[in-house]
């Protein structure tokens, strides 16, 4: 994929940025909060899942849930992609490249727990695909410039890290940090 289309892929998704208002968090006359991570241990029949179809279950029962209790059925979430081989170890990469991409996912209340895993499954691709984006496309990029929450390192309130080994997410009010 060339760089230009990858570009033109966060641009699009980054236009359409928007946060998930979760009923139970608040920033009113509270300093920022710090993303919060919970490690689930699984059960035995997720246990026998491969890790990747345990991480798509898991992410769509976190979302069904989330999209009930907010009445949100499109939602956008922080992903923590995997590093590819070309930035594995490159610490110094960190500054130049988004460390958490929007992920949008769209959850039908009409639709099964299936069709929610095969929108989880799709979007775990095309970002797969596309990796992450550098760092100065918001400066860059006059529409989304004037998003002031977009500069933050970690602008959506809740965000999501699936490793190899288990599934974390992470909540968080606000980041102080400068994107």
């Amino acid at each position: 994929m060339s760089r230009s289309s990858r570009e033109e892929f966060w641009r699009q998704r980054l236009e359409q940025f928007k946060i998930v208002q979760l009923p139970f968090s608040t920033l009113e006359g509270k300093a920022p909060a710090t993303w919060q991570s919970t490690a689930w241990l699984m059960p035995g029949a997720l246990a026998e899942l491969s890790p990747t179809d345990r991480a798509e279950f898991l992410l769509a029962a976190w979302l069904v849930y989330l999209a009930r209790i907010t009445g949100e059925s499109e939602l956008q979430l922080g992903w923590t992609p995997v590093p590819n081989g070309s930035r594995a170890g490159a610490k110094a990469l960190e500054v130049l490249v988004a460390s958490v991409v929007p992920m949008a996912i769209t959850i039908g209340f009409d639709n099964n727990f299936a069709e929610a895993r095969t929108a989880v499954a799709a979007e775990f691709a095309q970002l797969n695909e596309q990796d992450t984006f550098a760092r100065d496309l918001i400066a860059r990029c006059p529409t989304l410039s004037g998003v002031e929450a977009l500069r933050l390192r970690r602008p959506w309130p809740v965000g999501v890290t699936v490793t190899g080994e288990s599934c974390s997410a992470a909540e968080e009010s606000a980041s102080s940090s400068s994107f």
